[in-house]
């Protein structure tokens, strides 16, 4: 395994849209956390610190004491200007204040917790040794238009035209639902040169179509940058399904179920267990749900140590 000459840290962010008083998908805990942690510690054991980001609760489950972990809440990383908008259920808003954690190492790897690791990682998986990215994308594009679409693919777009200016926007490939290799200086380096429209997004407690998207902006400004696109090693072509899937949770038990198969039989080093299903679920969702969590259980037995009551 190749070693990375410095510590890196991971940092997941985690929201108890129970305890916020949220619902719909985009808040819905399948107990994905616990699955990614567990891959965590199995396949990439070379991690320092693990760094958990949430609005002050944390599943019961969780050993708080458990050695590498650090539990970091959001008034620790938010500017001064957006605390008065917290708790922040906006993970744009999150996302461009990790920088700002704690003891954070200067390259780290930032997971959504519905990203798992599937199989053994090295450093070498998301940096160079010359403190370049391994980026990987997804196989469509990011959306352009900032006048139709969700709320989220507008900023998306938005984002994108920071970039471009009044320049007709090209079509670029979207970054993949996996781990994200990020530097910490190169954040707060891209903070300050677009400081109004992330000043604007930690303002906002929910997503909105203005919100400066930190993946968005941060891979393409390092890829279409003279100097710093050189240290970089995107992996082009269509995703490799023996390293990254995508796999959407769709209200089809047969379906999901070779779907989870396919996973078990190639193990690729990454995929995402994205929630599609319906905010309000019917029945088929609730078996997927139960399968995924099956599924889940099944791929990473036995507790990690940051669950409480481990053996």
């Amino acid at each position: 395994m190749t070693q990375h000459p410095h510590p890196l840290d991971a940092v997941y962010l985690w929201t108890d849209g129970s305890a916020a008083g949220l619902s719909g998908r985009r808040f819905r805990d399948n107990g994905e956390l616990r699955y990614s942690l567990r891959s965590l510690e199995r396949f990439a054991p070379w991690v320092r610190t693990v760094h958990v980001v949430t609005d002050g609760h944390l599943p019961g489950w969780l050993d708080r004491k458990a050695p590498g972990l650090s539990l970091v809440s959001h008034e620790e990383i938010f500017p001064a200007g957006g605390r008065g908008r917290l708790p922040c259920c906006n993970s744009l808003a999150i996302e461009a204040c990790l920088h700002r954690v704690p003891g954070l190492s200067r390259r780290f790897v930032y997971f959504n917790d519905d990203f798992f690791l599937g199989a053994p990682v090295s450093p070498s998986d998301f940096f160079t040794p010359e403190g370049g990215h391994r980026i990987r994308f997804d196989d469509w594009d990011f959306p352009v238009d900032t006048g139709n679409g969700t709320v989220t693919d507008r900023a998306f777009a938005g984002s994108l035209r920071l970039l471009d200016g009044d320049s007709p926007a090209p079509r670029r490939r979207a970054v993949a639902h996996a781990p994200r290799p990020y530097d910490r200086e190169r954040i707060d380096e891209l903070v300050r040169a677009f400081p109004e429209p992330f000043a604007r997004t930690v303002g906002h407690r929910f997503r909105d179509p203005s919100d400066a998207a930190l993946h968005v902006l941060y891979y393409y400004r390092l890829l279409e940058s003279p100097e710093l696109a050189p240290l970089q090693r995107p992996v082009t072509g269509p995703p490799d399904p023996d390293v990254y899937r995508y796999v959407p949770l769709v209200p089809s038990v047969v379906g999901m179920a070779r779907r989870f198969h396919r996973l078990a039989r190639r193990r690729p080093k990454f995929f995402c267990l994205n929630d599609d299903l319906p905010d309000a679920p019917d029945l088929s969702s609730r078996v997927v749900q139960a399968m995924t969590r099956a599924f889940l259980a099944r791929y990473f037995p036995g507790a990690s140590r940051f669950e409480r009551g481990r053996a």
